[in-house]
């Protein structure tokens, strides 16, 4: 086995290194979601010991040697609702942040009653999530893809933008997993798509996002650092995600009024949606997606109109 996650990523031993290890373990979760989660619960774990040494430092700039069961199982019903009191008033956490911040804490402490053998906490797991504001939710049809294109199509790197949107739309990769895309993984009809747990898929591309890499392949710059990077930045660097988020919101912003306001997350969105939509089988699906579970394309057409997409 390979180096564990709290090896690499965690800053002091103890209980919450280990929940990290579980989270990818046995979760199967992300690195940088477990290492997140992390770090949710050593801002609660930190409060905890700001309170109980009545430290003078901020909370956050308290340092932890290691956190133990005790340490965190012993919290009380008043510390908790300090807790939840400093993120949410004191520091004015937007709504969504809140919310998860009390779901990491209700996972870890659901997790601690099952190692312990006890009971889980009755008042944190009492706590409710505050409302979600719903956003209208976009689907990016045919057309406002074709718009999002000739938006990108008077921009520098043209080429290279309308590929990776045709890739991320059509395809359904993540915004990481283009980044880390690699000429050889360019196959035939398929793009070899490596996620950040190091499984591969193969990806079957359309006539179209084929022609839209076959072109972008024709006029690729090689990168400075040697390396086999498929897109290639400004800097003739690999390119990062949030690079590749920054250029879809120019594209959607400078366009036509009709793809004002989508968002990465609506066209990922719209990707699982096309995916849904084809005549593939669920084994199909889950061989060229990263989603494990067969409800997922269910639940994501909850309240979207498929016909658009048609």
């Amino acid at each position: 086995m390979g180096e564990r996650i709290s090896e690499k990523y965690g800053k002091e031993p103890g209980i919450l290194t280990e929940y990290m290890d579980f989270l990818v373990e046995k979760r199967e979760l992300s690195p940088s979601t477990a290492y997140n989660y992390y770090m949710s619960l050593r801002s609660l774990a930190k409060y905890l010991k700001h309170e109980r040494a009545h430290l003078d430092c901020a909370p956050d700039e308290v340092v932890l040697h290691r956190v133990s069961i005790d340490d965190m199982a012993s919290i009380s019903e008043t510390e908790w609702k300090r807790y939840l009191s400093y993120y949410c008033y004191t520091l004015k956490e937007k709504p969504s942040s809140f919310a998860l911040r009390i779901s990491v804490v209700h996972g870890f402490y659901n997790w601690l009653a099952v190692k312990t053998s006890s009971d889980p906490i009755a008042f944190i797991m009492d706590t409710q999530r505050p409302a979600k504001e719903m956003k209208e939710q976009k689907t990016v049809t045919p057309a406002l893809e074709k718009q999002i294109c000739d938006s990108l199509n008077s921009r520098e790197f043209a080429t290279r933008n309308i590929c990776i949107v045709k890739m991320f739309l059509r395809c359904g990769i993540g915004l990481q997993e283009i980044c880390d895309l690699k000429l050889e993984d360019v196959e035939l009809n398929n793009i070899r798509v490596t996620d950040a747990k190091g499984d591969i898929r193969h990806v079957p591309l359309d006539p179209e996002t084929k022609e839209a890499l076959d072109e972008y392949l024709g006029c690729r710059i090689p990168p400075i650092d040697g390396k086999n990077t498929l897109f290639v930045s400004k800097a003739k660097k690999k390119m990062k995600s949030d690079s590749i988020g920054k250029m879809l919101r120019k594209a959607t912003r400078s366009g036509k009024s009709s793809i004002h306001g989508i968002t990465v997350r609506d066209i990922q969105r719209t990707a699982k949606i096309n995916m849904f939509t084809t005549e593939k089988s669920e084994g199909e699906l889950f061989a060229i997606s990263k989603v494990k579970s067969k409800y997922y394309f269910r639940n994501i057409l909850k309240n979207t109109d498929i016909s658009e997409n048609i």
